[in-house]
């Protein structure tokens, strides 16, 4: 997957197992329910509230992601947990004290396929009235295995990681079914194994 449109993208990075190096292909990073689970514990507590400024009656900052495009943030102010959506990045939120446990970010590719990325994460701003705070999360995206094991047994463990070290998901809209797919390469280039991530 190439996320050119979100900040630079998904890299792919390498991992060396014995001789063989390990070369991720990016076919479909599928939620599979991860996503859901993402955002459970916030849902848990009774519901997310959709955060309208309009209608806001007490005193409001902004909060600014690096990423410019459609995005939401999930952030708990003391027992609520409000929901922010923005189009370019630039979110209106009460002033106070939050702690942002979620977010989701939208683009869509060449091919007009709409992909969201879920991360899950634990920040705690402090948004004061009229002032401007800064959220370093979102991508770019770095996509890497921790591979383990002995022989001919090997053990891989998926992670996609953003700024600030934000665990993340990401779902093709057209297919959110399909697992993360891997190739291992040998020196000469020649596929020797493919699969996928499954995960529930």
């Amino acid at each position: 997957m190439n996320m050119a449109n979100v900040g630079g993208g998904v890299r792919p990075m390498r991992a060396a197992a014995g001789s063989l190096c390990l070369l991720i292909a990016l076919v479909g990073v599928g939620y599979s329910g991860y996503g859901a689970r993402a955002m459970g514990s916030v849902r848990e507590s009774g519901g997310p509230t959709t955060f309208d400024p309009k209608h806001y009656k007490g005193p409001m900052g902004k909060i600014v992601l690096p990423y410019r495009g459609q995005s939401s943030l999930y952030v708990q102010q003391g027992d609520e947990i409000l929901i922010l959506n923005a189009k370019q990045g630039v979110f209106q939120a009460p002033a106070g004290v939050l702690d942002v446990v979620g977010t989701e970010m939208v683009a869509t590719d060449a091919h007009k396929v709409r992909w969201t990325a879920s991360g899950r994460m634990n920040h705690r701003l402090t948004v004061r009235r009229g002032a401007t705070v800064r959220l370093d999360v979102g991508p770019p995206f770095t996509a890497s295995i921790d591979v383990s094991g002995r022989r001919d047994v090997v053990s891989m463990d998926f992670k996609l990681v953003g700024r600030g070290g934000d665990s993340y998901t990401v779902l093709k809209s057209q297919d959110s079914s399909t697992p993360p797919g891997f190739k291992v390469l040998g020196k000469s280039r020649r596929t020797l194994w493919r699969g996928s991530f499954k995960y529930g």
